[in-house]
């Protein structure tokens, strides 16, 4: 099983983290998406905790699993907005969607197989953001767990 960190730019120049946990040959590509509570490793490759990882079981399963880090979350660039007085969120859905077709991109650039996307909590609204733009990414599928309602 291949373990690496990638970064990769968003497209405003922002660098994204993407943990990725691969079978030699993936039949498929699996992308996560975290909440707005904890960053992607925390949810889906928690560190000492490799038997109870979603990254690990999809790799396991002959998959390449990627979580995404949402800018200012976890190892990915904090947005300038995240240091002005009074700063909101360190990202809003349309934003973090970009970051998940960012990821996306990057997917389909190394691999040649279908690639299905999860997203958990806030990242069922960053996914479904993506997805309904005129200009989505094609994907195999979509998976929504915990949806924000």
């Amino acid at each position: 099983m291949r373990t690496e960190t990638h970064r990769i730019e968003a497209g405003d120049g922002l660098e994204i983290s993407l943990r990725e946990r691969s079978a030699s040959d993936p039949e498929a590509a699996i992308v996560f998406v975290h909440g707005a509570t904890y960053a992607s490793r925390a949810v889906f490759d928690p560190r000492g905790m490799p038997d109870h990882a979603w990254l690990t079981w999809a790799a396991e399963a002959d998959s390449a699993a990627f979580g995404v880090d949402i800018r200012g979350y976890g190892d990915s660039d904090r947005p300038p907005e995240m240091d002005a007085e009074n700063a909101n969120a360190p990202a809003r859905a349309p934003a973090a969607a970009n970051d998940v077709e960012a990821a996306i991109r990057f997917v389909r650039e190394r691999l040649s197989c279908p690639i299905h996307l999860v997203g958990t909590s806030w990242g069922t609204i960053i996914a479904g953001t993506l997805l309904t733009r005129s200009d989505a990414p094609e994907i195999a599928s979509v998976t929504l767990h915990a949806p924000v309602f």
